[in-house]
């Protein structure tokens, strides 16, 4: 479900039962409300965009995991957040940003070494385990996050030849071999 300003009170407090009560549900929300969600089985974040800072990610993620089951945070990021950064004007929310946009591509150091390292605090103990694998990069799958998808040289290649062709749906049902009739 989806959480957003635009809600009515009654819509939002439907969705916020729902949510607190849910065990396997997902909720698609700004960042606000992820801040003041005290749910401890929250098992899976995500963050379709970079934080603007190494601690509004560990604020944000830090959602996650207060029953002390292991969690899954992903991070998405891409050449417009790598873009972003350099139209940020303040030189030390620029500095911030690029860390998280570093932390976000660098698939050779560890998550928790990077993420201590942002905020000048020490490794206390090793990512990694066998009872915990840790981060990606610990576990030897930073690589497999970042290589491509299988078919999507493909689907690049569709979408760049059909440019202004389809709409984003018809796109997406032309890839699935869907037909789609225009009424």
């Amino acid at each position: 479900r989806f959480y957003h300003a635009g809600l009515e009170g009654p819509a939002r407090a439907a969705v916020e039962r729902w949510f607190l009560g849910s065990t396997d549900g997902g909720l698609i929300a700004t960042s606000a409300y992820g801040m003041g969600v005290d749910k401890p089985d929250i098992a899976t974040v995500v963050h379709l965009e970079l934080p603007y800072s190494p601690e509004a990610y560990l604020q944000e993620s830090g959602r996650a995991g207060r029953d002390g089951r292991r969690v899954e945070a992903t991070l998405l990021c891409g050449d417009e957040d790598l873009a972003f950064a350099g139209t940020l004007a303040d030189a030390t929310e620029r500095a911030r940003y690029e860390q998280m946009c570093r932390y976000a591509l660098r698939g050779d150091t560890c998550r928790r070494r990077q993420l201590l390292g942002f905020l000048g605090a020490p490794l206390e103990r090793a990512c990694g385990s066998a009872q915990d694998p840790g981060c990606d990069v610990c576990a030897g799958q930073a690589g497999a996050a970042a290589a491509a998808a299988a078919g999507e040289r493909e689907i690049l290649a569709f979408v760049s030849r059909q440019r202004r062709r389809f709409t984003p749906r018809e796109t997406a049902y032309a890839l699935r071999g869907v037909r789609c009739y225009a009424a």
